[in-house]
């Protein structure tokens, strides 16, 4: 049984496995944790625990792999890309000893791996905008006729060789990078109380 908050983990782990296990939150500011086995009446019962408090340090808690402690990591969904880019943050770091500099480094390398991306991105939406002249005809030629009107509108995306959806698909491969970025920056241990220049 654990409690955990962005930053750091407390776990107790007995040794054996038929404990009922309890949380409560009674008040707003406290809260309650429980671990109980059935009642053995006129036994001696010992009961032996480990205890684990601590940092939420993935380098940390992988050494109690047993204990599957990694499971309270956010980004489980996408670890791979949030083990991925915390590695390049640590990568940079020891670089340049400072995690601002780690962290603009890393974005600068993201920007060029995702540049691909950003440029097809950029390039299907400005082909859109070029048609917007002709797509306003035929909505005006075929207001009364929608069925005639998606036809219409489908051939000249195939004429002009363009994907409407072809701004957006490349927008949105790029949200799990974003979201893993979000992720690994706001629960590192290692970020908590840096500075980075004059900023706290």
């Amino acid at each position: 049984v654990a409690m955990t908050n962005r930053y750091f983990l407390i776990s107790i782990i007995p040794e054996q496995k038929n404990y009922i296990y309890s949380f409560d939150q009674t008040r707003e500011d406290s809260y309650l944790v429980g671990i109980s086995h059935p009642y053995f009446h006129g036994e001696e019962v010992s009961d032996t625990f480990r205890v684990f408090a601590g940092p939420k340090s993935r380098r940390l808690l992988k050494q109690y792999d047993q204990y599957a402690f990694e499971s309270v990591m956010s980004g489980r969904i996408l670890k791979p890309i949030v083990v991925f880019l915390e590695w390049m943050i640590h990568g940079f770091f020891s670089f340049t000893g400072s995690y601002g500099l780690a962290i603009i480094m890393m974005t600068i390398v993201i920007k060029i791996i995702l540049y691909p991306l950003t440029y097809k991105s950029f390039k299907s939406m400005r082909r859109m905008s070029s048609l917007q002249p002709k797509i306003s005809e035929i909505k005006e030629q075929y207001k009364s006729n929608p069925q005639q009107m998606n036809r219409e509108m489908q051939a000249l995306y195939r004429r002009e060789k363009v994907n409407p959806m072809g701004g957006c698909l490349p927008m949105l491969l790029q949200l799990p990078i974003f979201y893993g970025l979000y992720t690994a920056l706001s629960n590192m241990i290692e970020l908590r109380n840096q500075s980075f220049l004059w900023i706290k």
